[in-house]
């Protein structure tokens, strides 16, 4: 059974919205995933994850994409998995979407790196631009995740 921790969407008058923007140097710098691989399963077991971030695209007041991401991993892999709302049901979905082979990283530095790696190639794949908002964080806190983002859609 897989171990989850829900957290609600940040509020209007969340702390998350009252912190100053700073940019720094993303804290994942050095290291490389090592045979990275896009699977999206969404059929594959889930074991225990760790929370990273909530991102969303708002595109109009009727269509928007608002996904989380948590890292888990198994004694050879690291994944990152996405749950989002199946537009089709109403109902949370989960989707493995990156594996890459488990190294000696740190967690925080292994997450950086597949959502990075994640970004990237749907950036290649489709005409998504970088995302509106983080709503949520955790592992990787708001700076990281902008940061991320910035590396992958440059202005």
């Amino acid at each position: 059974m897989a171990k989850l921790t829900v957290r609600a969407m940040a509020s209007a008058d969340s702390p998350i919205y009252k912190r100053p923007l700073t940019i720094g140097v993303i804290k994942a710098v050095g290291g490389a995933l090592k045979n990275p691989d896009l699977v999206y399963d969404h059929d594959r077991e889930r074991g225990e994850l760790t929370f990273l971030c909530t991102v969303e695209w708002s595109w109009s007041r009727y269509h928007e994409r608002i996904e989380a991401y948590y890292v888990g991993f198994t004694e050879t892999e690291y994944e990152l998995w996405s749950r989002y709302n199946e537009e089709s049901s109403g109902e949370d979905a989960w989707c493995c979407c990156v594996i890459a082979d488990r190294t000696q990283m740190d967690l925080h530095k292994a997450a950086s790196k597949l959502l990075r790696w994640l970004w990237t190639q749907e950036r290649a794949e489709s005409s998504i631009g970088v995302f509106d908002m983080v709503s949520e964080e955790r592992l990787l806190d708001e700076n990281d995740v902008i940061e991320i983002g910035q590396l992958v859609w440059p202005e």
